[in-house]
């Protein structure tokens, strides 16, 4: 069901800023149904799509909709978590060392 209407979702948005803005959208209104185990499972979702991206062009336009909800669902949990935490957070997910650094800094 989620692939099909992401899918649907991709094709009937082309404009990549209008699909940002109704993902971020619905992913807010969901907001409160959002937690660590939903990211883990888009997260899972996604690298199966970029597994089958490269022989399936439905597949590739489904995994740059699951990446940008991945990426809002990331922004709504980062906002909740106390500063401290949110810190840590932006930190371990940061894969350059030299950004890691800059951030503590």
């Amino acid at each position: 069901f989620l692939e099909e209407a992401a899918a649907s979702a991709a094709r009937q948005t082309p404009s990549p800023t209008k699909r940002r803005e109704v993902i971020k959208k619905q992913v807010r209104r969901s907001a409160e149904h959002l937690d660590s185990g939903t990211l883990a499972t888009l997260r899972a979702y996604h690298a199966n799509l970029e597994s089958q991206a490269t022989d399936n062009e439905d597949a590739a336009m489904l995994a740059d909709v699951v990446a940008a909800v991945v990426e809002e669902v990331l922004d709504v949990l980062t906002e909740a978590l106390p500063a401290p935490v949110a810190i840590l957070q932006s930190l371990t997910d940061t894969p350059d060392a030299s950004q890691r650094h800059a951030m503590v800094r």
